[in-house]
């Protein structure tokens, strides 16, 4: 919000605390902000020849490589985002995530709304001194 509310002083030259800026959504000032970033640089964005949107230039050498890679009709490496260790990491979450699901007692946990149950549940279990100062106090 910080970054919005120094572009829109610095376009309107009017403070953040002006009632024009206090009564626009987020929304609306991430619409103003990008079609006046666009605006200033038009080839940061554009239509391909398959007529999708591709990005440049977004300051981040490797969207930046991956965007390319999109419109060149290839899959990105998202792995390269990430240290050995961060990989290996993700993929030991996987491995336990795959093995607590295939569990016959699991395998009927597929909705979101259960598994959110479920969390809830663990969570609770976890932290049960929390859960009951909770539960106990009044509303």
């Amino acid at each position: 919000m910080e970054s919005l509310s120094q572009w829109w002083e610095e376009k309107f030259k009017l403070p953040s605390n002006h009632e024009l800026f206090q009564e626009c959504s987020v929304y609306e000032l991430a619409v103003k902000f990008w079609e006046d970033h666009y605006r200033k640089d038009p080839l940061a964005v554009y239509r391909n020849a398959d007529g999708e949107v591709q990005f440049v230039k977004t300051g981040d050498p490797l969207i930046d490589k991956w965007e390319q890679e999109l419109a060149d009709g290839k899959t990105p490496d998202y792995l390269e985002a990430f240290t050995q260790d961060e990989i290996n990491r993700l993929n030991q979450m996987r491995l336990r995530a795959v093995d607590r699901f295939n569990k016959p007692a699991n395998r009927s946990k597929q909705t979101i709304g259960e598994a959110t149950a479920i969390a809830a549940q663990e969570a609770i279990q976890a932290t049960p001194l929390r859960y009951k100062r909770f539960k106990d106090s009044p509303d």
